[in-house]
């Protein structure tokens, strides 16, 4: 009697683990199939050494070698990634992208890759995460990644990734960057949307969308709350503002007019922010020396003691500045912290 032994290598596994030979049919041939277990692991096609062991108790057979068997298995499982990371960036400010895989693999490698908006590969990166810093904005680059593990590749995967061309030197882009992120602003040159235009003045009327989209707002209370906005592109913003009671008007006491071509304040800023995130302590007020008679005095301090304001004279930062006109960049970084707040 010989008993001939297969190895299992994991991986293509004799279906019979020993077959036996005797005397009496030691010339009869015995198929022995091999099985490869169906793991879900994308590996791509590769194969498996299956030796043999010898043993018998006749001296003559026992012992003696038996070629391995090389078996080849197919994969039928495929390589597949999503890429997650922002949507809009700005220039020299770092991004960061994820690749994570949708199933489990043995060893993959990372083959990332940042396409200009001029079609030229611009960065590369090797592992599951990938942090690109653009130095040129004003367009879309694709970040791509293709994953290669055991010899099988996947498709390759991105996503557009908008810059804006215009923060460079703005002490607010990170803001920015936030506020686009977020959905809170679109860009400032529509179709396109790839500049923000930080040192322009906001309109009460741009300050009604911020908000609207900033807070989610969906109730109009109906519409048509004022007579000078027919036809704004902001009059739907502008009613969900006024049925949030977040504004009540331009032309106190009759208040059927808002006013939406005219620029913000920084106290009329802190009035809408206070009355949005219904901020009620004043710390005490009398924060600033300069807003001292103005009717948004309460709402500054409110504003002031929640955070979201420091001042507007650094480092001393003992003035406000109630009736300077607010700019984008500046209205990104008060609705950032109030959100935060």
């Amino acid at each position: 009697r010989v008993n001939i032994f297969s190895s299992d290598p994991g991986q293509g596994t004799a279906a019979v683990s020993v077959v036996t030979f005797t005397s009496g049919d030691w010339f009869e041939i015995q198929n022995v199939s091999v099985n490869a277990p169906d793991d879900s692991v994308a590996e791509g096609d590769h194969s498996v050494t299956i030796s043999h062991t010898v043993i018998s108790s006749d001296p003559d057979y026992n012992g003696i070698a038996v070629l391995s068997v090389t078996v080849n298995i197919t994969d039928n499982d495929t390589l597949s990634v999503t890429v997650s990371g922002p949507e809009v960036g700005g220039e020299n400010i770092q991004s960061t992208f994820v690749a994570t895989l949708n199933g489990p693999v043995a060893s993959p490698t990372y083959a990332w890759l940042a396409v200009s908006p001029t079609g030229f590969p611009v960065a590369a990166g090797t592992a599951s995460t990938f942090s690109f810093t653009p130095t040129a904005g004003g367009g879309n680059y694709f970040v791509s990644v293709e994953v290669t593990d055991a010899g099988d590749t996947s498709p390759v995967i991105g996503v557009i990734f908008r810059v804006l061309g215009d923060l460079d030197g703005s002490i607010f882009a990170s803001d920015i960057v936030w506020l686009a992120n977020e959905g809170i602003t679109k860009g400032c040159n529509p179709p396109a949307n790839d500049q923000f235009c930080p040192a322009d003045q906001v309109t009460r009327g741009q300050m009604a969308a911020f908000l609207v989209r900033a807070l989610g707002l969906t109730d109009d209370g109906g519409g048509n709350k004022f007579n000078d906005d027919d036809g704004s592109i902001f009059e739907t913003d502008i009613a969900k503002l006024a049925a949030a009671g977040i504004t009540k008007g331009c032309n106190p006491p009759a208040n059927d007019q808002f006013c939406p071509n005219n620029k913000v304040t920084r106290g009329q800023m802190a009035a809408f922010l206070v009355r949005a995130l219904g901020l009620t302590d004043d710390g005490g007020g009398n924060k600033f020396i300069d807003d001292n008679g103005s009717i948004f005095e309460l709402d500054i301090a409110k504003l002031a003691a929640a955070g979201i304001t420091k001042g507007c004279n650094p480092p001393t930062n003992n003035q406000f500045c109630p009736d300077n006109i607010v700019t984008r960049e500046q209205m990104a970084a008060f609705l950032r912290r109030a959100l935060d707040t």
